[in-house]
């Protein structure tokens, strides 16, 4: 977890986590949003055919949107 912070990850989005690494992240400062599957396959598609590209977490609204909406 400490490892995904240096290079800069400050969320990490999956259908599902796991206990320990869930209360791990949640005393460090990891924000965990957890999405049905399908849309975490869709966040995927949309972010790996751009370099460098960015997911948006707005925590207040509950959304996640990509650079381009």
């Amino acid at each position: 977890m400490w490892g995904q912070q240096q290079f800069g990850i400050r969320a990490v989005i999956a259908p599902s986590f796991g206990e320990i690494f869930y209360f791990n992240a949640l005393n460090n400062g990891l924000l965990l949003v957890s999405l049905p599957a399908a849309q975490v396959d869709a966040l995927l598609a949309r972010v790996s055919s751009a370099a460098g590209a960015r997911l948006r977490i707005d925590v207040e609204a509950g959304r996640v949107s990509a650079a381009d909406g």
